[in-house]
């Protein structure tokens, strides 16, 4: 009971750092983006262009990121139930052998 509750945990602060994490890096990319933008308002030409660089390419940036690092905690979630399902065993076997 104490490994799963341990997991979901973990979980919850892997869920909270990912969105904390997304949530800095989208603001300063807004940021420097509306500067950029307000900046050098006077061309469509060169705005259509800042669009494009400060806003989709650092999208595709954060999916590929946030894909990344969904692969990497759902990997290491596994690895930790699967420690804590050998840990749990191991005491049902000890309890069974005691008996």
């Amino acid at each position: 009971m104490i490994g799963t509750s341990q997991n979901y945990i973990n979980r919850l602060f892997q869920v909270i750092s990912i969105i904390m994490i997304n949530y800095y890096i989208s603001l300063i990319y807004l940021h420097s983006s509306l500067y950029l933008i307000f900046r050098f308002y006077k061309s469509v030409r060169r705005i259509h262009n800042i669009i494009n660089v400060f806003f989709l390419v650092p999208l595709e940036v954060l999916l590929t990121l946030n894909i990344i690092i969904f692969k990497v905690a759902d990997k290491n979630m596994r690895r930790f139930e699967n420690r804590s399902d050998i840990i749990m065993n191991d005491e049902k076997h000890d309890l069974y052998a005691s008996e």
